[in-house]
């Protein structure tokens, strides 16, 4: 029997089995009011093999029932007393709070490794909040401390000389040689540091049809690491690579990181500024099956948003088709749906025109011409219905339903001007259908001044383009009605 009164000893009691119903209450507390916090990742990216304890922290929530005990320790707590009630012996108290050990002082002891071992770095890893961490392990432990309390016998003196104190000193002087010994150790060295390093790395050769799990079959997992190292910090030129991105990370940080990116862990938090997460080739190096899913899931997404693209064109092709006003028998005429484009603009002209006319376009803010081409001005960089047509001699106005209608003149010393963007030629036939020599274009507008559309509406914007032989050069302005 212990010496504390049987009082004392229940006061404890029912002081450990509050304490570890709290995590219960609160559950039941969130729960009815839907109080729910978004989920928080944190990245704390470590040096090469650092940080042991952190590591193997998954086998221990994978030990059955810790997981467990370790969010409720009242299931083990609250039958305890219960039995304590009915028996009143020391047994239940010493069983219980070898299980509480295990569970409340496991993780501690680990941290407690890995700080001895590297320092900082393991802190900003196993607690991200800073020190609210170590006050829940804290928080944690005072019921097992109020079980042994309650249990121990107060009024037990310092142990007789015998095996006990012997056991006791050889304990502490071991587990006190192992933290000095572990925190003497050097730090991991670099294995993929430098360019010139790189240029020996064994890599695999990405075609991009094979799957990555077979391409890396012939890599051992060292090679597969320090050809990963290499390639994201780009010195695998022509494969995920590029130019260097500087060298501020460790092996281990790096590596690090490609296995959160592999597990799908957030890396938003933690990262120092300007790291980039890698890329699937680059992931393929750390984990091959992981990344040939992730590839066939892009590819698979691609596919989905092309059919989506080609639909939604059709539909505002079909639209543009529509909204033709009936011409005068043009020699060529060609309806497309194009895009607007960084520049909000395309040109008329042979093959190698300059470009020289954009400028003076934008100050007209429709169409300006230079010696062989023109360029005309979009309300839009987004899609917008162009109809060309095509004539061997001018045809009338045709001012009705047009907000504005200007005409310039430009030369065609080829006989094959043509539309484009500045990324290249846009799909319409030459517009130059006499040969050789100078042209008028007409350009007709309306919908510039209209809203924005997306990619799934129907285009606000409509232009008209009348190509024909004349000598004329100065600008003529029928219609503005912009303005």
């Amino acid at each position: 029997m212990s010496h504390w009164s049987q009082r004392t000893q229940m006061r404890l009691w029912i002081v450990a089995v509050a304490i570890t119903a709290e995590p219960m209450v609160r559950g039941v507390v969130t729960s009815l009011f839907s109080v729910r916090k978004g989920a928080q990742g944190y990245l704390s990216v470590i040096a090469s093999d650092a940080c042991q304890g952190w590591s193997h922290q998954a086998e221990l929530w994978s030990v059955p029932g810790y997981r467990l005990l370790h969010g409720w320790p009242i299931l083990v707590v609250l039958p305890a007393f219960l039995l304590w009630l009915v028996v009143r012996r020391r047994f239940v108290g010493w069983a219980t709070a070898a299980v509480l050990a295990f569970v409340t002082l496991a993780e501690p002891a680990l941290f407690g490794y890995d700080v001895a071992r590297w320092g900082e770095q393991c802190v900003r890893l196993w607690l991200p909040m800073g020190g609210w961490g170590a006050a829940r392990w804290a928080y944690g432990a005072v019921p097992l401390v109020l079980i042994l309390v309650s249990t121990y016998r107060p009024g037990f003196r310092a142990p007789r000389p015998g095996p006990r104190a012997p056991r006791l000193v050889g304990g502490t002087l071991f587990a006190g040689l192992v933290l000095c010994v572990a925190a003497d150790q050097e730090a991991p060295p670099r294995y993929a540091g430098s360019e010139a390093e790189c240029r020996h790395v064994e890599r695999a050769n990405m075609s991009g049809t094979a799957p990555f799990t077979q391409v890396m079959a012939a890599l051992s997992q060292r090679e597969r690491e320090i050809a990963f190292l290499c390639s994201v910090r780009g010195y695998l030129l022509g494969y995920g690579g590029g130019f260097p991105r500087g060298d501020r990370l460790t092996d281990g940080e790096q590596i690090e990181i490609g296995r959160r990116a592999c597990r799908g862990e957030p890396l938003t938090r933690g990262m120092l500024r300007g790291t980039v997460p890698p890329a699937i080739q680059q992931m393929a190096y750390l984990c091959p099956a992981t990344a040939d899913e992730r590839r066939a899931a892009q590819k698979r997404s691609m596919a989905a948003l092309d059919t989506q693209y080609k639909q939604n064109k059709a539909k505002a092709l079909a639209t543009c088709r529509h909204g033709i006003p009936a011409g005068f028998h043009p020699v060529r005429q060609a309806t497309r749906v194009i895009d607007g484009g960084e520049s909000s603009s395309y040109l008329i002209g042979d093959e190698g025109s300059s470009g020289e006319s954009f400028e003076a376009a934008v100050n007209d803010g429709l169409v300006a011409s230079g010696d062989r081409e023109a360029t005309v001005v979009t309300g839009t960089e987004s899609w917008l219905c162009v109809t060309v047509r095509a004539y061997k001699k001018a045809p009338p106005l045709a001012l009705k339903g047009w907000e504005r209608v200007t005409e310039v003149g430009f030369d065609s010393p080829n006989g094959r001007a043509l539309l484009s963007a500045m990324d290249g030629p846009l799909p319409f036939p030459a517009v130059t259908v006499a040969g050789p020599g100078h042209y008028r274009l007409r350009v007709y507008v309306r919908g510039r001044q209209a809203p924005e559309t997306l990619m799934d509406e129907p285009p606000n914007e409509r232009h008209l383009l009348v190509v024909f032989p004349g000598k004329g050069t100065k600008p003529k302005t029928y219609k503005n009605a912009e303005c």
